[in-house]
């Protein structure tokens, strides 16, 4: 080993040069661990934290995980577009087009759009729906409402004499909720308990308390 102590140096000073002198020999992959495809997934966290992850889950598969943190920073540079909402949705791994009021034959109310979801290419799972309408909620822009989620059927036949045929029809389920924060409530706490609290608020704003109002004066 190669040394610049001088000839009388202390049994603890050449120790301590050999213990040290091994730390240039470990690898360090600083490249692979800034990436979130090739990082240790226990790094995951801490670099959704560095590249402002807005939604994270511990228990999404990895394949998601990898994929939110990778597509943060794009999203951020045009967040509150329809490139950043389907970055977004992307990285949840289900194929989904987004369908504005203006790209409807006949054209929707102004500001709201449509969730096209491919649930054949891909299983659509109950989580997935979560996902995706935290990712909707999260990215879209204010003035903007999601007012149905469309999950399309499609089958296509194979390929006989160098031809083919394709099948296909679009089943339409409108949103039980106009809010998606209350679709995302009725998936944590049930449909029909929120969908009472729902009715309870309406009644108080439009019933109580403008009673209340009006008694007062």
């Amino acid at each position: 080993m190669s040394s610049l102590l001088p000839p009388n140096a202390t049994r603890t000073e050449v120790a301590a040069a050999e213990t040290t002198s091994r730390l240039s020999t470990v690898p360090v992959p600083f490249a692979a661990a800034l990436d979130p495809m090739r990082a240790p997934e226990d790094m995951l966290p801490w670099l959704a934290w560095w590249f402002s992850v807005d939604t994270w889950g511990s228990d999404w598969p990895i394949y998601v995980r990898r994929r939110t943190v990778q597509q943060s920073l794009k999203i951020h540079r045009r967040k509150g577009t329809v490139g950043a909402l389907l970055d977004a949705i992307d990285a949840i791994g289900v194929p989904v087009a987004i369908e504005e009021w203006h790209q409807r034959t006949p054209r929707g109310e102004p500001y709201t759009f449509r969730a096209l979801v491919n649930s054949v290419a891909t299983p659509f799972l109950p989580t997935d729906l979560k996902r995706l309408l935290q990712a909707i909620e999260d990215n879209k822009n204010l003035r903007s409402h999601m007012t149905e989620l469309v999950p399309g059927l499609s089958t296509y036949s194979q390929v006989h004499l160098a031809a083919t045929t394709a099948f296909g029809r679009e089943q339409q389920i409108a949103a039980r909720y106009s809010d998606i924060s209350l679709q995302l409530e009725a998936l944590q706490n049930g449909e029909q308990p929120t969908l009472d609290a729902a009715d309870r608020l309406h009644t108080l704003i439009h019933s109580t308390l403008p009673a209340q109002e009006r008694t007062e004066k």
